[in-house]
């Protein structure tokens, strides 16, 4: 009888967390519970660890983290200047080699990621930077400002993305929405998360669990969009023929164009798609 019991209760438990775990799922899709509103962690450290000037210019820029947030912003000359904040024990190592400079930095002392403040590496560069930012980041947020000339390869596990503009973007991510303003070429993969840009021309986008909106998709070459769930809205598109298909929702696609040169494929297993509304 004892064993019944419990097994009873094992059941019912089960039961809680598989409808929970479809309720957040509901939400999700619905853009109810986003990511967003999500701090990992509760505000950035103000104690400088490290601080240098490189009056060489640089062309790749690599951040290795586990903890940090790194953002990557203008700075008010024609140099570039990294500063690092931390109020735990900490292991950074910086590297300059010719055009490339390499960072890391971890956290001894992993104390959790929602009561802390949040260590942060920042990189200044000019505007017109022209080169590849690589960065490796465990959990933390990531800001990049705009640099029409750079590319970025991002591989995140736990973390929110924004860009304000880049050239090229591949991305491979966990758990985040990944937000970005303005990009020539985007290949990006997300676990679960949203995808949101405003203005690209050149995509191969893919998530597990999140929607993918796109403002304005002025395309220059073949294109494709897929989500295991999730939906798909593409506000405004230039003159290509679309391909949409949703095995469990609806479908609306305006103004496709079966004898245009570009195609957009967009396919869902469980979502709404909708086009040029």
């Amino acid at each position: 009888m004892k064993n019944k019991g419990l097994l009873i209760t094992l059941l019912t438990l089960i039961g809680l967390l598989i409808v929970g775990l479809v309720a957040v799922m509901i939400l999700f899709m619905n853009g109810k519970l986003n990511f967003d509103n999500i701090k990992f962690m509760s505000g950035e450290s103000t104690n400088l660890i490290f601080e240098e000037n490189y009056e060489t210019e640089l062309h790749n820029i690599k951040v290795d983290a586990d903890i940090y947030s790194i953002k990557f912003i203008h700075s008010e000359d024609e140099f570039a200047h990294v500063r690092i904040y931390s109020d735990n024990n900490k292991i950074k190592e910086v590297k300059f080699e010719g055009s490339n400079l390499d960072i890391q930095v971890r956290e001894k002392n992993h104390i959790g990621i929602f009561n802390f403040v949040t260590p942060v590496v920042y990189i200044e560069l000019p505007a017109n930077f022209v080169g590849e930012f690589n960065i490796t980041s465990d959990v933390g947020n990531i800001h990049i400002d705009e640099f029409d000339n750079a590319s970025l390869k991002l591989s995140a596990d736990v973390g929110n993305t924004k860009i304000k503009s880049i050239n090229t973007i591949e991305a491979d991510a966990d758990v985040g929405n990944i937000t970005i303003e303005k990009v020539k070429y985007a290949f990006i993969e997300t676990n679960t998360g949203n995808i949101k840009i405003n203005e690209v021309n050149n995509f191969k986008l893919e998530a597990d669990t999140g929607n993918i909106n796109i403002e304005k998709a002025y395309l220059e070459s073949d294109s494709k969009i897929k989500t295991d769930t999730g939906n798909i809205k593409i506000k405004k598109t230039n003159d290509v023929y679309i391909n949409a298909k949703a095995d469990v929702g609806h479908t609306k696609v305006n103004n496709s164009n079966r004898k245009a040169d570009i195609e957009l494929n967009i396919k869902t297993d469980t979502g709404n798609i909708k086009v040029n509304y």
